[in-house]
């Protein structure tokens, strides 16, 4: 039977020197138990620490609160009730506060930030969430009561397991027990840290709601006061911008890669050379690339969410649609179907007249390797170069390639191969083959009549990408930067060596092209001035900033009825309500829906900020489900197939496309063979 003594007395007569070796015996065994439950958490944060540094967080920070609680026990020893009270208070608290944090860490990855924060204070929010689903509500409340009992119940047998004292010692050294543990509880706490960015980020962004240029200044953001389509632009020369996967500076580099490139090499002796240009924040990738270098800026959080949001940055403008108001005829070709992150669908948004794809949706979803070879697309891009020539308009033809993509790159034997061995050989075959094309296609442009009226412009998205297969001779590289050259420019004078990001490129080449402009980029300028060097310091200050600029300058950031909806194929399969724009995502691609397909979109209330979520289809009768377990308002479209409707009664014949809408209990739905026809209006 266990013998519960003063244990806490007998250590602290141990410290004054007044025990003796058979009492360490006997404080030995009559605390197996305690030091059994220290030890068995210690062991527990060992093996979190090496699975998961989160996890790991999340039961250090019990495990001090717990030893933190067992003290308080203690110091409230005379005092049971106001002990038990303050120490459920604290567990409730921080178990409510952790299993937010944990669920929402779990659902989006976002842990506490504004936007959970702004679910959690929605009041009608819970109500349709409690309606939607009362199990699992019940089955929340029901975890979290039974976190509370373990946690406290826990605290009590830290503190029963030491056992009885009296005494000041006893109370000053449980004091700083309690101190000890309380700090460590805070210290490093991911909940308090993400609780503190909260708090900081409210009082951070009082300041630039205003949107006053001094108070952007130090960050290097410029603001625009007024849409894109406002700007004033007048044209100068025709361009042709080429933008060649991965294909980095260093590959340009001799000693590393001896004769891989050699038309690129040619093309650089007489080009103006960027060579201090780095990736810019978010840049990392194709998509994430082409839109700093278009847009001047980079990506926040609120640009992606699995699907590029045309709704966001609406009001800024671009290379592109600077060229369009300019009035250039702009065609973009690329070697594959362009359906990843909406590539396709922010080309054809930034005033692109035109988008070439060599591969058709179907196959890119089945398959995106599916590309077709880079010779291909220059083929292609020398024929609407010959066109564009004989029109009396600028033009600008864009081409993104893609054989150099890692790892091994994309070939096909009838291509030119590396004329050297290498351990490399799959990907070296394809970019030699691809700088072929390109010495083609440059060569082709330079003889003609048109070329002295031409910039052309070759840039790399970004750089290699860590699994590239040659990453080893990369990485011997000291300097690794992006590929940025300019021919027939129509400023004569530049710094190879100006630092530079990956959104200087697009302002940089309107300079280029002797283009006139009244815009003002948020952070790209040109390099052929003298740029301002705040705009390089990336820090979470500056993302902060730049985040609320993007969401003050977004032009649509509440739903307000009434509403008129309607479809669109042009300039991409996209459902407008009011002034937002959502692309149709059926599947995995964004296109108009296939026979017996159903895309479902959720309302935000009125005058909420909103957050459009989909639900896609297949059939009508998971939709007939979802409608009997949803009670929110929705507008939904598809294709009639050989099912019915649910609650239609009319005849419909097959390839039929439909529009409806529930709104606040009323139905309505129009159907026609043509999906651009479809239109509602909703009070």
């Amino acid at each position: 039977m266990f013998d519960r003594k003063p244990i806490l007395k007998k250590l602290i007569s141990f410290c004054t020197i007044r025990i003796t070796i058979s009492s360490l015996r006997e404080i030995r065994k009559q605390t197996r138990v305690l030091w059994i439950l220290l030890a068995a958490g210690a062991i527990l944060l060992f093996v979190f620490g090496l699975y998961n540094p989160l996890y790991f967080n999340y039961l250090y920070s019990f495990y001090c609160l717990l030893c933190a609680i067992g003290c308080l026990h203690k110091l409230f020893r005379k005092h049971v009730w106001p002990d038990r009270i303050l120490s459920l208070l604290i567990l409730c608290a921080w178990d409510i506060l952790f299993l937010i944090f944990f669920i929402f860490k779990m659902a989006n990855f976002g842990g506490l930030n504004l936007e959970n924060v702004y679910h959690l204070v929605c009041f009608q929010g819970w109500l349709d969430f409690i309606y939607m689903d009362p199990l699992l509500v019940v089955g929340g409340i029901l975890a979290l009561i039974l976190l509370i009992c373990c946690t406290f119940f826990l605290t009590y047998l830290l503190s029963w397991c030491v056992g009885d004292f009296c005494g000041r010692r006893a109370q000053a050294v449980f004091s700083g027990l309690f101190v000890l543990f309380t700090a460590l509880f805070f210290y490093n706490n991911v909940v308090f840290l993400q609780l503190s960015d909260i708090i900081k980020d409210f009082a951070f962004s009082q300041k630039y709601v205003t949107l006053k240029q001094e108070d952007y200044d130090a960050h290097g953001i410029k603001l625009w006061p007024l849409p894109w389509y406002k700007v004033q632009a007048s044209p100068g020369k025709n361009l042709v911008y080429i933008i060649l996967e991965s294909t980095e500076l260093t590959f340009l580099d001799q000693k590393l890669f001896p004769g891989l490139l050699p038309n690129l090499l040619h093309f650089r002796e007489s080009a103006q050379s960027f060579e201090n240009m780095s990736m810019a924040h978010n840049a990392q990738t194709t998509f994430g690339a082409m839109y700093s270098a278009m847009t001047g800026s980079y990506l926040t959080p609120s640009h992606t969410k699995g699907w590029w949001n045309p709704n966001v940055s609406s009001m800024f403008s671009s290379l592109s649609r600077i060229l369009h108001n300019a009035g250039y005829e702009q065609h973009f070709l690329i070697g594959h179907s362009g359906n990843f992150a909406g590539i396709g669908n922010f080309i054809l948004d930034q005033k692109y007249d035109f988008i070439w794809s060599g591969i058709d949706y179907d196959k890119r979803i089945v398959r995106p390797e599916f590309c077709v070879r880079d010779s291909a697309v220059f083929r292609q891009a020398w024929q609407t170069f010959q066109k564009l020539a004989e029109k009396n308009i600028p033009f600008n033809i864009t081409l993104l390639t893609m054989d150099a993509h890692g790892p091994h790159g994309f070939y096909s034997p009838e291509e030119p191969a590396y004329p050297y061995p290498s351990a490399y050989s799959r990907l070296y075959n394809a970019m030699y083959a691809s700088d072929h094309a390109l010495g083609d296609f440059i060569k082709k442009i330079k003889g003609h009549p048109k070329y002295k009226d031409t910039c052309i412009v070759i840039t790399c998205d970004h750089l290699a990408h860590y699994y590239t297969e040659c990453r080893d001779i990369l990485q011997q590289s000291s300097r690794r930067r992006l590929l940025f050259l300019i021919d027939n420019s129509s400023v004569k004078s530049w710094k190879a060596d100006v630092p530079a990001l990956t959104f200087d490129i697009g302002p940089t080449i309107l300079d280029a092209m002797g283009v006139k402009h009244s815009y003002r980029f948020p952070l790209g300028e040109s390099l052929y001035q003298n740029p301002d060097p705040r705009r390089l310091n990336y820090t979470k200050a500056q993302e902060r900033v730049f985040y609320f600029y993007v969401i003050l300058k977004n032009e649509n950031r509440n739903l307000n009825f009434p509403l008129e909806i309607s479809l669109h194929t042009n300039p991409f399969p996209l459902l407008q309500i009011n002034s937002h724009r959502l692309p149709l995502l059926i599947g995995e691609a964004n296109d108009t829906p296939r026979e017996g397909e159903i895309l479902v979109v959720l309302l935000p209330r009125k005058n909420e900020p909103i957050r459009w979520r989909t639900h896609y289809f297949k059939t009508f009768s998971f939709f007939h489900f979802f409608l009997n377990s949803n009670p929110g308002d929705i507008i939904f479209l598809g294709k009639i197939g050989s099912e019915k409707l649910p609650g239609m009664d009319k005849q419909v014949e097959p390839q039929t496309f439909f529009l409806g809408s529930i709104i606040h209990g009323k139905k309505q739905i129009v159907f026609d063979k043509k999906i651009s026809n479809l239109k509602l209006y909703c009070r």
